[in-house]
Protein backbone atom coordinates (compact mmCIF):
# COMPACT_ATOMS: atom_id res chain seq x y z
CA UNK A 1 0.00 0.00 0.00
CA UNK A 2 1.41 3.33 -1.28
CA UNK A 3 0.47 6.79 0.87
CA UNK A 4 1.44 10.32 -0.58
CA UNK A 5 2.87 12.79 1.24
CA UNK A 6 3.08 16.66 0.02
CA UNK A 7 4.97 19.25 1.85
CA UNK A 8 6.92 22.49 0.83
CA UNK A 9 10.01 21.53 -0.83
CA UNK A 10 9.12 17.73 -0.55
CA UNK A 11 6.81 14.85 -2.75
CA UNK A 12 7.49 11.83 -0.45
CA UNK A 13 6.04 8.50 -1.46
CA UNK A 14 6.22 5.38 1.10
CA UNK A 15 5.87 1.99 0.61
CA UNK A 16 6.02 -0.88 3.24
CA UNK A 17 9.50 -1.94 1.33
CA UNK A 18 11.18 1.33 1.11
CA UNK A 19 10.91 5.23 0.72
CA UNK A 20 11.12 7.79 -1.91
CA UNK A 21 11.83 11.30 -1.43
CA UNK A 22 11.98 14.25 -4.17
CA UNK A 23 13.57 16.94 -2.60
CA UNK A 24 13.57 20.26 -4.09
CA UNK A 25 15.37 22.98 -2.33
CA UNK A 26 13.61 26.14 -4.04
CA UNK A 27 13.87 28.90 -1.73
CA UNK A 28 16.93 31.58 -1.47
CA UNK A 29 18.22 33.10 2.11
CA UNK A 30 15.07 35.03 2.76
CA UNK A 31 12.69 32.72 2.30
CA UNK A 32 11.42 33.78 -1.67
CA UNK A 33 10.89 30.86 -4.16
CA UNK A 34 13.43 30.74 -6.47
CA UNK A 35 13.30 32.82 -9.79
CA UNK A 36 15.48 30.47 -12.00
CA UNK A 37 15.69 26.52 -11.81
CA UNK A 38 15.73 24.34 -8.82
CA UNK A 39 18.08 21.30 -8.01
CA UNK A 40 15.97 18.07 -7.79
CA UNK A 41 17.20 15.42 -5.70
CA UNK A 42 15.61 11.91 -5.15
CA UNK A 43 16.66 9.90 -2.15
CA UNK A 44 15.28 6.03 -1.81
CA UNK A 45 16.42 2.76 0.57
CA UNK A 46 16.58 0.03 -0.98
CA UNK A 47 17.00 -2.87 2.06
CA UNK A 48 20.19 -1.36 3.87
CA UNK A 49 20.93 1.47 1.34
CA UNK A 50 20.21 4.68 0.95
CA UNK A 51 20.39 5.89 -2.62
CA UNK A 52 20.90 9.38 -3.85
CA UNK A 53 20.39 10.88 -7.17
CA UNK A 54 20.02 14.76 -8.54
CA UNK A 55 20.19 17.16 -11.14
CA UNK A 56 21.12 20.72 -10.20
CA UNK A 57 21.75 23.66 -12.38
CA UNK A 58 25.60 24.45 -13.04
CA UNK A 59 26.87 28.19 -13.12
CA UNK A 60 30.39 28.13 -14.28
CA UNK A 61 33.12 30.53 -12.69
CA UNK A 62 36.74 29.63 -11.78
CA UNK A 63 36.34 31.30 -7.80
CA UNK A 64 33.39 29.45 -6.78
CA UNK A 65 32.43 25.82 -7.13
CA UNK A 66 29.08 24.69 -7.32
CA UNK A 67 28.12 22.53 -4.40
CA UNK A 68 25.26 19.80 -3.47
CA UNK A 69 24.28 18.98 0.32
CA UNK A 70 22.02 16.47 1.80
CA UNK A 71 22.00 16.65 5.81
CA UNK A 72 19.73 13.33 7.65
CA UNK A 73 19.42 13.55 11.64
CA UNK A 74 18.07 12.19 14.44
CA UNK A 75 16.38 13.68 17.78
CA UNK A 76 20.37 12.45 19.27
CA UNK A 77 21.44 15.64 17.09
CA UNK A 78 23.53 12.82 14.93
CA UNK A 79 23.44 14.24 11.29
CA UNK A 80 25.35 12.69 8.76
CA UNK A 81 25.89 14.99 5.86
CA UNK A 82 26.55 14.05 1.87
CA UNK A 83 28.37 16.55 -0.20
CA UNK A 84 28.93 16.72 -3.65
CA UNK A 85 31.18 18.32 -5.79
CA UNK A 86 31.77 17.82 -9.58
CA UNK A 87 35.19 17.14 -8.84
CA UNK A 88 34.52 15.05 -5.40
CA UNK A 89 31.65 13.70 -3.07
CA UNK A 90 32.50 13.51 1.02
CA UNK A 91 30.75 11.69 3.92
CA UNK A 92 30.38 13.61 6.96
CA UNK A 93 29.10 12.59 10.53
CA UNK A 94 28.98 14.62 12.88
CA UNK A 95 27.76 14.62 17.07
CA UNK A 96 25.66 17.96 16.86
CA UNK A 97 26.33 20.37 14.59
CA UNK A 98 29.89 21.36 13.47
CA UNK A 99 31.68 18.50 15.95
CA UNK A 100 32.94 15.85 12.86
CA UNK A 101 33.47 12.83 14.23
CA UNK A 102 34.48 10.82 10.81
CA UNK A 103 34.78 11.87 7.21
CA UNK A 104 34.43 8.85 4.61
CA UNK A 105 35.69 9.48 0.74
CA UNK A 106 34.48 7.45 -1.83
CA UNK A 107 38.22 5.87 -1.74
CA UNK A 108 37.99 5.13 1.95
CA UNK A 109 35.74 2.03 1.81
CA UNK A 110 33.27 1.25 -1.68
CA UNK A 111 31.14 -1.11 0.04
CA UNK A 112 30.22 1.90 2.42
CA UNK A 113 29.50 4.64 0.37
CA UNK A 114 30.45 5.12 -3.01
CA UNK A 115 29.45 8.80 -5.15
CA UNK A 116 30.20 10.03 -8.80
CA UNK A 117 29.46 13.42 -10.46
CA UNK A 118 29.00 14.54 -14.06
CA UNK A 119 28.85 17.89 -15.77
CA UNK A 120 26.12 17.76 -18.45
CA UNK A 121 28.22 18.60 -22.34
CA UNK A 122 26.02 21.84 -22.57
CA UNK A 123 27.70 23.08 -18.89
CA UNK A 124 24.05 24.18 -17.74
CA UNK A 125 23.40 21.48 -15.47
CA UNK A 126 25.36 18.59 -14.08
CA UNK A 127 24.42 15.37 -11.99
CA UNK A 128 25.45 13.01 -9.04
CA UNK A 129 24.54 9.87 -7.72
CA UNK A 130 25.83 7.98 -4.15
CA UNK A 131 24.67 4.97 -2.10
CA UNK A 132 25.34 5.30 1.40
CA UNK A 133 25.27 1.52 4.01
CA UNK A 134 22.61 2.21 6.94
CA UNK A 135 25.84 2.06 9.19
CA UNK A 136 26.79 5.74 7.70
CA UNK A 137 23.39 6.89 9.00
CA UNK A 138 22.03 7.70 12.78
CA UNK A 139 19.67 5.33 13.46
CA UNK A 140 15.70 6.54 13.29
CA UNK A 141 16.28 9.63 10.87
CA UNK A 142 13.45 12.43 11.79
CA UNK A 143 14.69 15.41 10.19
CA UNK A 144 16.64 16.56 6.93
CA UNK A 145 17.50 19.22 4.85
CA UNK A 146 19.71 19.51 1.26
CA UNK A 147 20.91 22.60 -0.10
CA UNK A 148 22.50 23.54 -3.66
CA UNK A 149 25.44 26.27 -3.71
CA UNK A 150 26.07 27.51 -6.65
CA UNK A 151 27.71 31.06 -8.21
CA UNK A 152 24.84 33.82 -7.98
CA UNK A 153 25.89 34.31 -11.73
CA UNK A 154 28.88 33.05 -14.40
CA UNK A 155 32.10 34.07 -13.08
CA UNK A 156 31.13 35.35 -9.90
CA UNK A 157 33.08 34.29 -6.67
CA UNK A 158 29.46 35.33 -4.60
CA UNK A 159 27.78 32.11 -3.94
CA UNK A 160 24.13 31.60 -3.75
CA UNK A 161 22.05 29.29 -1.18
CA UNK A 162 19.18 27.35 -2.56
CA UNK A 163 17.49 25.49 0.58
CA UNK A 164 14.37 23.45 1.39
CA UNK A 165 14.01 26.07 4.24
CA UNK A 166 14.93 30.36 4.85
CA UNK A 167 18.46 30.40 6.36
CA UNK A 168 18.75 33.68 7.24
CA UNK A 169 22.61 34.57 7.41
CA UNK A 170 22.88 37.20 10.11
CA UNK A 171 24.97 39.25 8.53
CA UNK A 172 27.63 35.82 8.60
CA UNK A 173 29.21 35.26 5.62
CA UNK A 174 28.43 31.68 5.18
CA UNK A 175 25.14 31.05 5.79
CA UNK A 176 23.70 28.31 8.61
CA UNK A 177 23.03 24.87 6.94
CA UNK A 178 23.15 23.06 10.40
CA UNK A 179 20.11 25.03 12.23
CA UNK A 180 18.48 21.59 13.43
CA UNK A 181 15.50 23.11 14.32
CA UNK A 182 14.51 24.41 11.06
CA UNK A 183 15.15 21.14 9.45
CA UNK A 184 12.24 19.37 7.43
CA UNK A 185 10.42 16.66 10.03
CA UNK A 186 10.27 13.21 8.55
CA UNK A 187 9.00 10.15 10.38
CA UNK A 188 11.36 8.31 12.11
CA UNK A 189 10.73 5.04 10.57
CA UNK A 190 10.36 6.42 6.92
CA UNK A 191 13.05 5.59 5.80
CA UNK A 192 14.31 2.38 7.71
CA UNK A 193 12.15 0.66 9.67
CA UNK A 194 15.33 0.67 12.63
CA UNK A 195 13.88 1.06 15.74
CA UNK A 196 16.28 -1.45 17.75
CA UNK A 197 19.02 -0.57 15.22
CA UNK A 198 22.04 0.56 18.10
CA UNK A 199 24.62 2.87 16.45
CA UNK A 200 27.35 1.14 14.35
CA UNK A 201 31.27 1.48 14.64
CA UNK A 202 31.69 4.06 12.69
CA UNK A 203 29.56 6.52 15.06
CA UNK A 204 32.47 6.12 17.79
CA UNK A 205 35.09 8.88 17.62
CA UNK A 206 38.17 8.33 16.65
CA UNK A 207 40.64 8.32 18.75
Amino acid sequence: MWTLLSLVGLCALQSAFGAVLTVIPDLNLNGDKLKGPAMQMVVNTDNNVLKIQFTAPYVQSDSADNRVHLFLANADHRITEVEFTPSSSTLRLYWAPFNVLRTVSVDDDPATFTASTEVGADKATWTGTATVAQDLLPPRISRYNAANVHPAAAGSSVLQYDALYAITNYAISVPDLMVLSRYKELGPRFLFNNDGVEYSKQWQAKN
